[in-house]
């Protein structure tokens, strides 16, 4: 049983002491490879550094290569208990971060049944869910930059949801829920629900004293929500 203080467990206060402690050099050499134009082996250099000293991972036992890890579809490959969690896209730093850059790491991850995936060019880092469903969705989680002047305390609460004790708990499930909530996609279906149109026609009555036909409305309110860009 984990001791709980401050409302945080015991897990959560190590993980977030390391990150501190951690996260002030790691942002120089950042800051030094970027300004350098370092190329992508350099920013692995930085890369390693914060899964190691930041995120809790042994870079014995939980890191794989590239070249440890079955067809070379991922740059690393993230354990807990020896068990895949994540995994790790590198690009070089100062190029700006795409969703193409995880086509490939989706279709790896889905196919091993691994539901985390980080990208980053050293400077900027992502988190990402994959739900392997039909059809198959990728959110970012969460995403920060660590040279973007934002105080380490800022930075380590995000960078938590990255480390080893949060993914091999499942921890950054939460925020993945709260980000889908929010999401156009799901806005739209929530909004044009039957329960949804019948308050919304109620509401609208009150408003004007008018009678809006559901199908007059549901086709109001989807050419609106098309407007919004996902």
């Amino acid at each position: 049983m984990e001791i709980v203080k401050s409302g945080k467990a015991a897990w959560e206060l190590k993980a977030s002491q390391r990150i501190d402690e951690a996260l002030p050099k790691i942002k120089r050499h950042a800051r030094i490879l970027r300004d350098n134009g370092a190329n992508e082996a350099t920013t692995r250099s930085v890369v390693s550094e914060m899964l190691s000293y930041a995120l809790g991972y042994d870079s014995a036992a939980d890191v794989d290569q590239e070249s440890e890890i079955r067809e070379g579809k991922a740059d690393y490959g993230l354990r807990a208990k020896n068990n895949m969690i994540a995994l790790v896209e590198v690009k070089r730093i100062g190029i700006p971060l795409r969703p193409k850059h995880l086509n490939q790491l989706e279709t790896y991850a889905l196919h091993r049944g691994i539901r985390w995936a980080i990208l980053t060019n050293g400077q900027i880092w992502q988190l990402f869910h994959i739900d392997g469903g039909t059809p198959t969705t990728t959110t970012l989680v969460t995403e920060l930059d660590l040279l973007d002047g934002s105080r380490v305390s800022k930075h380590a609460a995000l960078l938590l949801l990255m480390s080893k004790e949060s993914l091999q708990r499942n921890r950054p499930i939460a925020k993945w829920r709260e980000e889908q909530a929010k999401s156009i996609e799901t806005l739209r279906r929530v909004l044009i629900s039957e329960p949804v149109i019948r308050a919304i026609r109620s509401a609208i009555y009150r408003e004007v004293h008018f009678h809006l036909a559901p199908t007059e409305l549901k086709k109001t309110l989807e050419q609106q929500l098309l407007k919004l860009r996902p």
